[in-house]
């Protein structure tokens, strides 16, 4: 391994190095998996079976894609038992670890006789991509599926890539144990794809977890938002911060344990010790000479190994938290004091004893772990990945929307008909799309939709430009459908352009968001005042203005909003009730105007 000193220059230039493995390095790439993606959500199975056959060799249908029961047995006979009982040990202490992460709900009372509280869900359907490349690892599946499983998740599906048409035993054995419902015989960006939007064979899942190649980790960056995922994996990596009392073949072990993964793989060792540095090469060298996947160690070494050699502790401390690892080693003479300063580690390693691979594979800890430096922001795989929280604070029923800087319509579609009782989808349209018609008659056709969103300032339009959403205005007129406009901002939708379109449009219900903002209250007042079918929505309302509102005798024109999620809902509500003290009216803000919009009431 080369040997640097630790300075400005080689920490920047490793730095550099590290990015470039980064999924979003590899641009070239993204319209290939593009391409994927679209196809399998198209065309379903049939381009699933395709690309199967194309990459891995070997036909699928719909009979042979789920891995069935008697394969899993035959899984059985092919492992070795001593194999199966270290995964049983293994998966005890994973369950152990992770245990200790559920959350509960819970309520909490105020003197005042009000109760809050969390309520705690676990996702309904999670889907765990296990890689079968150049190193299939059991852990891989128990360390996926086991924080689902003591979530609550009522069904996680697993793909993984077969060979032959059939996938790694060691893979089946260790799903069948973990506990995974379902195992489907498809890999690469063709698996995340179906998991994603749901094909005739394999259901669409609502979160997507485990490691993977390159196309599939920008499969991944690419449906997000239609599923949630764990996070875009890069190569594994290994940093381990060592002084002269650290022992060099422990260290070298360690530090080959991750350049084995694969060509990518990077290890670095950042020491104080000149003497630790040349040993460990040494060592390392040695390894390679021994090892079945020497080659493969050889390669990443070249291209992602480093030894860096820093003049004092705190500088290599400092650099340590710079790279940010997914798996930080601490081989010092006081390892608990360093480990103090370290902020930034996907998992940390305390001593010489606690290798690598024990911690990884073994002891109980997850090992999706974040890389590429997101360990600066990202946490390891955890059950608070699998739950979700509603705040109870008696929301029953909330309008959802995308945002306008992204716009998903299908995704807010889709979630409405996950949750029909609870949500009421906008459809976002930027009137400057060619299709902007097409998609607003699209959208009022489903029955998810049940009013616009637009937002002049994202799109950079006058809302009393006629010539470019009268189109639009007089469809909703057709549809008999609300229009959520951001107001307040004076060049693009002030209260007074709201008066232009209410008094052109007098049969369409427009809600005015943010009141007007903090500026134009008064303006909004007197064009609600004026207009029938203008409503003020309350998100990001000073509570005195919203009182002024109320003075006026608007609370018939009044919708409460909490602009959820870059709002508070507990704040927004109290802003209303230390304001409204009627309960008649309250009901009308909180709920009786706004449902009297979606179930098509007319302005007066």
């Amino acid at each position: 391994m080369r040997i640097e000193k630790l300075n400005q220059t080689t920490k920047k230039n490793l730095l550099e190095d590290l990015l470039k493995r980064s999924p979003n390095s590899y641009e070239m790439y993204e319209e290939q998996v593009k391409a994927i993606l679209d196809n399998v959500k198209k065309r379903g199975d049939e381009a699933l079976f395709e690309y199967t056959e194309k990459f891995d060799g070997f036909c699928l249908d719909q009979q042979s894609v789920l891995v069935k029961e008697e394969e899993i047995e035959e899984a059985y006979t092919q492992v070795d038992r001593g194999l199966i009982e270290i995964i049983r040990k293994a998966l005890k202490n994973i369950e152990t670890y992770h245990e200790k992460q559920r959350q509960y709900s819970w309520f909490d009372s105020k003197p005042d006789g009000t109760i809050l509280g969390q309520k705690v869900t676990a996702l309904d359907r999670v889907g765990v991509y296990v890689p079968g490349g150049k190193a299939a690892y059991p852990s891989s599946v128990l360390m996926n599926i086991v924080p689902a499983k003591i979530a609550g998740v009522d069904e996680i599906v697993m793909t993984s890539p077969a060979k032959d048409g059939k996938v790694t035993p060691t893979t089946l054995v260790a799903a069948k144990e973990a506990g995974a419902d379902k195992i489907y015989k498809v890999g690469g960006a063709q698996a995340i794809a179906a998991l994603a939007y749901g094909t005739e064979s394999i259901s669409k899942v609502d979160k997507i977890v485990g490691p993977g190649n390159i196309y599939v980790a920008l499969a991944k960056k690419a449906v997000y938002g239609h599923v949630s995922i764990d996070s875009i994996a890069g190569p594994s990596e290994i940093l381990v911060l060592a002084d002269e009392t650290a022992n060099p073949r422990y260290v070298a072990a360690d530090l080959l344990s991750q350049a084995e993964h694969d060509e990518m793989a990077s290890a670095i060792l950042v020491t104080v010790s000149m003497e630790l540095a040349e040993k460990v090469s040494e060592q390392t060298e040695l390894f390679i000479s021994q090892l079945s996947r020497g080659e493969i160690i050889r390669k990443s070494l070249d291209n992602y190994g480093h030894i860096l050699v820093a003049d004092t502790m705190d500088e290599a401390i400092d650099a340590a938290n710079e790279i940010a690892s997914e798996h930080l080693e601490i081989m010092t003479a006081s390892p608990f004091e360093v480990m103090t300063k370290i902020r930034n580690a996907g998992a940390i390693f305390i001593g010489e004893n606690s290798s690598e691979p024990l911690g990884d594979y073994f002891a109980g800890p997850n090992h999706v772990l974040p890389t590429n430096g997101t360990a600066k922001f990202f946490s390891p795989l955890s059950v608070d990945d699998f739950i979700k929280n509603m705040d109870e604070a008696g929301i029953d029923k909330a309008v959802v929307f995308s945002f306008s800087e992204q716009i998903d319509n299908e995704y807010v579609i889709e979630s409405v008909k996950r949750y029909p009782d609870r949500l009421f989808g906008f459809v976002t349209i930027n009137p400057w799309s060619t299709t902007s018609e097409e998609e607003l008659e699209k959208a009022f056709s489903t029955d998810e939709i049940h009013g616009l969103k637009l937002h002049p300032v994202k799109h950079a339009y006058a809302l009393d430009d006629h010539s470019l959403l009268d189109p639009l205005f007089k469809i909703c007129e057709k549809h008999n459908k609300p229009i959520l406009i951001f107001g307040g901002a004076n060049v693009y939708s002030s209260p007074n352009m709201f008066a232009e379109m209410a008094m052109t449009f007098p049969k369409v219900n427009l809600i005015m968001a943010h009141g007007g903002q903090m500026y134009e209250t008064t303006s909004a007042i007197n064009v609600a005042k004026k207009y029938k079918n203008i409503y003020i929505e309350t998100s990001s309302m000073f509570g005195i203005r919203i009182q002024n509102i109320v003075k006026k005798n608007l609370t018939n024109q009044i919708i409460f909003g909490s602009d959820t999620p870059t709002g508070d809902m507990e704040l927004e509500m109290k802003k209303i009730e230390s304001i409204v003290k009627d309960e008649n009216e309250l009901n009308n803000i909180y709920s009786l105007n706004l449902m009297n919009l979606l179930n098509g009431g007319n302005s007066l």
